[in-house]
């Protein structure tokens, strides 16, 4: 498949062939932005990003137009949370309540998804209850990053938060120990914490709010 990064600096894609542990990088390409086109994630001038992205695909010489994409933005956040068993009907609609709690954004601006990662502690009343991996961000962030794709010529067959794409691009580490994934860019830092291959901290931050002292993230 392809994956496609919209940066504050430039514009990135990535082929990949094979599969089963024998992936390899087949294409990659980046083209520049001008300063403004995208900032903190969030596209500002549509007219640059699109032309960039004809660029990157006739420089490229990328074979396929359909693109996974991925989502940097501090208004899309993934998170793990602890519910109550339920049906996966009622857990959508008790999911958008929730995230309206930890996004700053009216709930019916929001487009959420989720995956279950397995059974939770025994809930306080004594019940069942599932761990989950929530996905959510404003719709106009992604329906923007989409519509400027498509007149690129590009289809988005995927969208998906960019700290789970760090995380699957980097094998873990043998031993299954907990181990941190950090992708520093112009405006965001994305970071994934995992353990074995279960994410357990996923953030997008602003490089500005993030310092480096000693070799150690603050």
């Amino acid at each position: 498949g392809t994956g496609l990064d919209i940066g504050s600096s430039a514009v990135r894609a990535v082929e990949v062939t094979g599969h089963g542990g024998n992936e390899r990088i087949a294409r990659f390409a980046q083209v520049g932005l001008p300063p403004g086109a995208v900032v903190e994630g969030e596209i500002r001038d549509p007219a640059a990003v699109t032309a960039a992205l004809k660029r990157l695909w006739a420089e490229g010489g990328f074979k396929r137009r359909d693109v996974v994409l991925g989502v940097s933005s501090q208004r899309a956040m993934v998170r793990q949370i602890e519910v109550p068993q339920m049906s996966p009907t009622e857990m959508r609609s008790a999911l958008r309540y929730q995230v309206g709690e930890l996004l700053p954004i009216p709930v019916e601006q929001a487009v959420v998804d989720f995956a279950v990662l397995g059974p939770g502690p025994t809930g306080g009343d004594g019940g069942a209850t599932m761990r989950l991996l929530v996905v959510a961000a404003q719709q106009d962030i992604v329906k923007e990053a989409i519509a400027v794709v498509k007149r690129a010529g590009l289809r988005v067959r995927a969208a998906d938060a960019s700290p789970l794409a760090l995380l699957r691009a980097v094998p873990p580490s043998p031993g299954g120990g907990l181990e941190a994934v950090v992708s520093l860019g112009a405006h965001l830092v994305v970071v994934g914490v995992r353990q074995g291959t279960t994410p357990r901290f996923l953030r997008t931050v602003t490089s500005g709010s993030v310092a480096v002292r000693d070799g150690a993230l603050e």
